[in-house]
């Protein structure tokens, strides 16, 4: 199996996963990661090369690290945090392409692909931990113990 075979049998499993399982909050970041994924094909065809900023995929990222900002500060959970600070270190892999222009190019490719893995892996460890502790996307655990449907 080639590597963009095993990435993409992992974003679908996690995702959908998520989707199913995982509530509001699943369902958010499955389809900011599954549309994310869809639009940096594109966007690293722009560039063949990575011997610079890769601009159009540096774009995709951003705008999928405001999507999952914003997911994690409306949430009630503790995961989407963590999934928006990988992305965060997928955006800071694109900054230091830009202000350290002798950055090799396989490490920025390998850095920038890297982050959405453990990414994923959270993605499932909290859905799976919320579904544990009761939270499901009909009842969710108030701050105060009770719950509320």
């Amino acid at each position: 199996m080639t590597p963009d075979m095993i990435y993409w049998t992992f974003l679908l499993l996690s995702c959908g996963y998520s989707a199913i399982l995982g509530g509001v909050d699943g369902r958010r970041i499955a389809v900011i990661y599954v549309v994310g994924s869809l639009l940096t094909i594109p966007a690293q065809r722009t560039m063949v090369v990575w011997l610079h900023l890769q601009t159009a995929v540096a774009l995709v990222d951003t705008a999928a690290l405001i999507c999952l900002f914003a997911v994690a500060v409306l949430s009630r959970r503790w995961w989407p945090i963590w999934i928006a600070g990988f992305q965060l270190n997928t955006v800071a892999t694109h900054a230091a392409a830009i202000f350290a222009p002798s950055f090799a190019p396989r490490i920025y490719f390998a850095m920038e692909s890297f982050w959405a893995l453990p990414a994923l892996i959270f993605l499932v460890v909290g859905v799976t931990k919320d579904r544990r502790a009761g939270m499901t996307s009909t009842k969710q655990r108030a701050p105060d113990g009770l719950h509320r449907a």
